[in-house]
């Protein structure tokens, strides 16, 4: 199954008017790319009014905003500018930071038949990579992590953007012993210091999508 992060509008996803990074690959090539999804839903069905979803957006960040008790100050509309990544590094990424809770662990020892590594998904507590879907430019109250229903009747895990940042740095200091900043100013030259399952660029590319939420004011969605 395909996953791509989308950051950008909520408007624009909900929709449609937005193109996956294969799907601009193929426009570009002047060849047409469908995705054909289990069910019809908000974001696929391509005849949805902007107008009517711009108004449906609006009236459930207001409910959203009630519901987590916090300021949501949004970037909106289907002309706003977005984001999008193939995230094909997920697993790998997710796996490092279960790992990065287990600080007496010895990383580069660990092979991919170890009891640890067996394990270690099904033991972790760690949450952040596993449930969170949504992440919000935002400071987000309390435990900075809550489950809310989308306008299609899902639930989603949502957290902040700013959290996003702090654990992803949390797992490149762990994994690879430097921070962010110091990857971004490093790569390529990153993939000659890589473990056998992670190298730098699934961190950098989710950062990039950090940044972006943050400097434009837009959330981070993973699209399955």
């Amino acid at each position: 199954m395909a996953l791509d992060i989308y950051t950008g509008p909520f408007t624009r996803y909900f929709s449609g008017l937005w193109e996956n990074e294969l799907q601009q690959m193929m426009s570009k090539a002047g060849k047409e790319y469908r995705i054909i999804k289990p069910t019809i839903e908000y974001d696929t069905d391509e005849s949805l009014d902007p107008i009517e979803v711009s108004k449906m957006t609006e009236n459930w960040l207001n409910y959203l905003e009630k519901s987590i008790g916090a300021t949501l100050v949004l970037n909106e509309g289907i002309s706003v500018s977005y984001f999008t990544s193939r995230f094909s590094e997920y697993a790998d990424l997710y796996r490092a930071s279960c790992y990065a809770l287990y600080p007496g662990i010895d990383l580069a020892a660990l092979t991919e038949d170890s009891e640890f590594e067996k394990n270690v998904e099904k033991e972790s507590e760690f949450l952040f990579f596993r449930d969170v879907e949504v992440w919000l430019p935002a400071n987000l109250p309390g435990s900075q992590i809550f489950e809310v229903p989308f306008p299609n009747d899902t639930q989603k895990i949502v957290s902040s953007t700013n959290n996003l940042v702090e654990e992803l740095d949390n797992v490149a200091v762990r994994i690879l012993n430097k921070s962010l900043s110091e990857l971004e100013q490093s790569y390529p030259s990153l993939n000659e210091e890589k473990l056998y399952w992670i190298d730098s660029t699934g961190l950098l590319k989710f950062y990039k999508h950090a940044q972006f939420s943050l400097e434009n004011n837009v959330p981070i969605i993973l699209d399955y």
